[in-house]
């Protein structure tokens, strides 16, 4: 099972994803950018809601490919 966090900037500044792998994956609504990380052979996929380079205010973020999003 893979558990999913959808998050704030503030963990991109943390310890917390270690080397987690970058990843885009392309919904019928757009595309969503991932981090991709294990913690304990645990999958863990992070989704930064304000986008990769943190510039999606939040009236604009695209929340239907945030929840289709593997």
């Amino acid at each position: 099972m893979t558990l999913g966090i959808i998050g704030g900037t503030s963990l991109f500044d943390t310890k917390l994803l270690g080397d987690a792998k970058e990843r885009e994956v392309d919904t019928p609504y757009g595309t969503v950018y991932l981090l991709v990380t294990a913690v304990h052979s645990q999958e863990i996929v992070f989704l930064p809601r304000h986008g990769k380079d943190r510039n999606i205010p939040p009236h604009k973020i695209n929340y239907k490919a945030n929840m289709r999003a593997p």
